[in-house]
């Protein structure tokens, strides 16, 4: 089974239709699945949609005061029980059938640490440069060699999460579970992801949230031994 955690913030224009989208194509697909929402201290409508959510293979965790991405994650994977572990975007960019594709592809596979790989398709020229940039830093600071460290999905063993243990409640998260996977020796694969428009609404990570990660990503990379 997969545990597919969908940190969620904000988005009541779009998560009712992702969430359906996600249960609808893992049904077609006939792969169980455990849909786990988390609602990262949203300030609009996203907790009372969510609660109308019904359906038996979802599961729902509430953090009353937004932790970024990262402790979404945590949070949300808190509570899950399949043996292998996704983690998706709430506003639908990604495709789901990417998500079955890749799990299929980890499983059949015995991959450890499988991601997406969305080929830096910003709209924006200053985000391509940003992402370019982080990617360099990324690289020099931890050796490793993944073009697009915030393309979803992620699809990870459970086992390996475990033995990586992320701490970083911020948006740096995949670069922590990259960095101990790299460590332990962990067999990763990064594959190219269709990504598209979102769904509905508007996405939340501004200048403000890249300016987080940079500095989030020196002040990790000081603390990493």
């Amino acid at each position: 089974m997969l545990s597919l955690v969908v940190p969620v913030y904000n988005e009541e224009d779009v998560i009712e239709t992702a969430a359906g989208n996600i249960l609808k194509e893992f049904e077609n697909s006939k792969i169980k699945l455990e849909l786990i929402l988390v609602n990262n201290g949203s300030t609009d409508n996203t907790g009372k949609i969510m609660e109308n959510l019904k359906q038996k293979n979802i599961k729902k965790v509430t953090l009353k005061a937004n932790q970024t991405f990262g402790g979404g994650v945590i949070g949300g994977l808190k509570i899950a029980k399949g043996g292998y572990f996704g983690i998706t975007c709430a506003g639908g960019k990604v495709p789901v059938s990417e998500i079955v594709r890749l799990y299929r592809i980890a499983r059949e596979n015995n991959i450890d640490f499988c991601k997406g790989d969305r080929g830096l398709k910003y709209s924006s020229k200053t985000r391509v440069i940003l992402s370019v940039i982080y990617g360099m830093l990324v690289r020099l600071f931890f050796s490793l060699k993944i073009s697009d460290i915030n393309g979803y999905p992620i699809i990870i063993k459970r086992s390996v999460y475990e033995k990586i243990k992320p701490k970083l409640k911020n948006w740096n998260i995949n670069v922590e579970m990259l960095h101990k996977a790299s460590k332990f020796g962990c067999k990763i694969l990064s594959i190219p992801v269709k990504h598209g428009d979102r769904l509905a609404g508007a996405s939340h990570v501004g200048m403000g949230v890249v300016w987080d990660m940079f500095v989030g990503l020196i002040r990790y990379r000081l603390a990493a031994k």
